[in-house]
């Protein structure tokens, strides 16, 4: 709790830090920065309530332990380095992978060096280059929703959002209208892995992977396409407990003055247990007023493993329609509300064995973010 509390005044205290802090002027690549040390921050705070079953972590008796937070510490000595360290806060309810998250955690940590003026490199535990929202998808004031789309990014199990090792980053500049950007990266992380027998921490290793945006002509599209491999040590899901994972996704986004559209496709194979994830989820957002938005998402992933000498196939592993609505008081503070229609396998409470017909479930959050 000591630690909580450390975090907990450091979000709230950073704001008036970075008030008193005059703008810093534009640095040339051979100069030090007029500003060495920025902090930055955000909290979401949610109370989630179900109608009657329990699904990620929210109970049918409601639950204000739904939170994120982090603290993010910037160190720029040149303008070409930079030194980047965040610790972040997350709880999931009553879920059970909170047992092996603790409550205080090093998120981020990494070096940043500008190669040229198109191309960088990072070097540490950094956050994986995966889809549109990987980056920021714990930013609450970025989302429309509490969560990013759970499918594809997943949270508690089966996830990681960072990549012990280095990514290369490059970009073009823009040609008529057009640009590129890529991303290459290596290394491995930690997940959490639960099943029926209970939980696992297994550690992926020899992880390699890559992205590709296009930005289109047409202001505020853009496509990607990424791939990523990894060999996983201390799975649950085969008896040798090693195992080798493939993804392969593809995202697109228009962001407009006043509507913003979204969607992505993710496919995963699991080399030897033989299973075939497959997901995909549509977005739409319009801004009714300058503060006021409202939002709508269809979400949904199908799940095929072996049973027995045949595959057996979950069509709706977790399908889910949302609406929300999201009022910005300011920027920086962001009131949210939203409902969603289930239908799943991931019910947490009367478990049926996997592949059993899904059941629905509906809940609600609703939901503060600030950010600094």
């Amino acid at each position: 709790m000591k630690n909580l509390a450390t975090l907990t005044l450091l979000l709230w205290t950073a704001p008036l830090m970075a008030q008193e802090a005059p703008p810093a002027p534009a640095a040339t690549p051979d100069e030090a920065p007029a500003e060495k040390f920025a902090i930055h921050g955000y909290l979401t705070q949610a109370f989630a309530d179900t109608d009657g079953e329990q699904i990620l972590g929210i109970p049918g008796t409601g639950t204000t332990d739904y939170r994120r937070a982090a603290v993010l510490l910037r160190f720029t000595p040149t303008a070409k380095d930079s030194l980047v360290v965040q610790l972040a806060h997350r709880r999931l309810g009553e879920s059970r992978s909170m047992t092996l998250e603790p409550d205080v955690k090093l998120d981020w940590a990494f070096y940043e060096r500008k190669l040229g003026q198109d191309t960088s490199i990072r070097v540490g535990r950094i956050p994986q280059p995966m889809g549109l929202l990987n980056e920021t998808r714990y930013v609450g004031t970025l989302l429309p929703f509490y969560r990013t789309p759970y499918n594809f990014y997943q949270e508690g199990s089966f996830t990681s959002e960072t990549v012990d090792g280095l990514a290369l980053r490059h970009s073009t500049s823009p040609a008529r209208s057009w640009s590129a950007e890529a991303s290459v990266y290596a290394g491995g992380f930690s997940m959490i892995e639960s099943t029926d027998n209970g939980l696992v921490k297994p550690r992926a290793e020899n992880m390699v992977g890559g992205q590709v945006w296009l930005n289109t002509p047409l202001s505020g599209l853009r496509f990607g396409v990424g791939a990523q491999r990894f060999d996983l040590r201390g799975t649950a899901i085969v008896s040798d407990q090693e195992d080798s994972w493939r993804n392969y996704y593809a995202s697109g986004e228009y962001v407009g003055s006043r509507v913003k559209l979204r969607s992505e496709y993710r496919k995963t194979r699991i080399q030897d247990a033989k299973v075939d994830f497959e997901t995909w989820y549509a977005y739409a957002g319009v801004n009714l007023t300058s503060r006021l938005a409202v939002h709508g998402q269809f979400d949904t992933s199908r799940l095929e493993f072996p049973s027995g000498s045949r595959r057996f196939e979950v069509p709706k592993y977790y399908e889910d329609w949302t609406a929300g609505l999201t009022f910005a008081v300011r920027a920086d503070v962001v009131l949210k509300g939203e409902y969603h229609w289930a239908e799943s396998q991931l019910l947490e409470t009367h478990v049926l064995p996997l592949g059993a017909p899904s059941r629905p479930v509906n809940y609600g959050i609703v939901s503060m973010s600030v950010s600094f």
